[in-house]
């Protein structure tokens, strides 16, 4: 990650995420990986979501440290676990109070001092009360308030998520409809969107495409779609009738699946919608290679509207075109993506974007350059700190 050294005043941080630290990289994994970079004496714990303890080998809870691979020296990640189902009431309860407990022993055990507290997992809400820290810090990535799911769990979300509104020192948000939601409710608020390794993407429209798939040669074009396939997000109709409209073109969809049978079934009955496992981060740049065209389908709702998604800054950062719906972030750049409402809306900016001119690819190279992880990485040490002096000041008042 493009990132500069030299803030040696960043305290140890713990970041609690919502994500594993595997190949697929998320915010939570960008962030953990820029301030370790970034501030090599400082240590960074990043704690994944946790895991049934069946599933994690009946391993000690210190045990579950590590360092990853390719990572600083300064990264460890921990693999928290619980026994309880996160479904039912009481044992959930009973899962946020181990997951606490948890998080207090590692921090004891890697001799991480009053570390500043970067919540993503609202589960860790009574983390602030039960560890020594230099500052809490809530980054909302996800409204999920607004999500999908039943009444009871709903509530417990919204409860916790209002907590650690009222309770944090800071709060991030990544889009401008969470700044909007939340901003009544904190004590201080900032919006830091998601970002991108432009590095790695720099080459991806110049090179020669060298199709990978696993099926063969596609026809083309190639309309491609890289992220996780989750009906929350993703308009499976609209997919389809992209797909129905543009019958010699192929639909490709790569990433993370968790559509019901009904969805796959669905998009598996068109001959030219090809699903594939996901990919390593670290390969994505050479899949889109092979992309003439990124296609967002995605629903605009309440939920969708709160995110910032990261393959807005890929395609970007990649210089080829992108047709999307009017979904939050990508409607922010209407000189630089395609938008739709309809497949057949789709189809028309379609044949626009692939005879676009070649100027295109530059000017979104350079918004994605103005949006590296690097510069966000830097915001949030500058957040970090003032978190800290603010604490500090505080202290000394009392």
């Amino acid at each position: 990650m493009e990132t500069k050294t030299g803030m040696e005043n960043v305290h140890d941080i713990v970041i609690i995420s919502m994500e594993y630290w595997d190949d697929i990289w998320r915010r939570s994994q960008f962030i953990a990986d820029g301030l370790a970079m970034a501030s090599p004496h400082s240590k960074v714990l990043y704690v994944e979501l946790s895991r049934h303890f069946l599933k994690s080998q009946f391993l000690p809870a210190l045990q579950g440290v590590s360092s990853p691979n390719d990572a600083p020296g300064n990264l460890f990640v921990f693999k928290p676990v619980h026994i309880f189902p996160w479904e039912s009431e009481k044992g959930g309860k009973i899962n946020e109070l181990s997951l606490c407990k948890q998080i207090c022993r590692t921090i004891r055990h890697l001799g991480m001092h009053d570390p500043v507290l970067w919540i993503n997992l609202h589960d860790a809400w009574n983390l602030p009360a039960m560890c020594s820290n230099s500052g809490v810090i809530y980054d909302i990535t996800d409204d999920w308030t607004a999500n999908d799911q039943p009444a009871r769990k709903r509530e417990r979300v919204m409860q916790m998520d209002r907590t650690l509104c009222q309770t944090a020192d800071l709060v991030v948000v990544c889009s401008r409809k969470l700044l909007n939601d939340k901003a009544s409710v904190c004590k201080r608020i900032a919006l830091i969107p998601n970002g991108v390794e432009v590095d790695k993407y720099r080459y991806v429209s110049t090179e020669i495409p060298n199709p990978r798939w696993k099926k063969g040669e596609l026809t083309r074009p190639i309309l491609g779609y890289t992220g996780t396939l989750h009906a929350d997000r993703l308009d499976v109709s609209l997919l389809c009738d992209i797909a129905e409209r543009n019958p010699a073109s192929s639909v490709v969809l790569l990433g993370p699946c968790y559509l019901d049978a009904d969805h796959l079934r669905k998009l598996k009955s068109y001959p030219n919608i090809h699903v594939f496992p996901p990919v390593a981060y670290s390969h994505i740049p050479i899949i889109m290679r092979d992309i003439d065209c990124y296609i967002v389908p995605h629903l605009v709702n309440d939920f969708t509207e709160s995110l910032n998604p990261l393959k807005l800054w890929e395609c970007l950062a990649s210089g080829k075109p992108v047709i999307s719906t009017r979904v939050a972030g990508f409607s922010d750049y209407p000189e630089l993506v395609y938008l739709a409402d309809t497949a057949e809306e789709f189809t028309n900016q379609m044949c626009v974007a692939l005879n676009e001119a070649s100027c295109m690819r530059h000017l979104r190279i350079d918004v994605a350059e103005q949006n590296s992880w690097g510069s966000r990485v830097q915001h949030i040490q500058n957040l970090i700190e003032s978190v800290v002096r603010e604490r500090n000041a505080d202290n000394v008042r009392t």
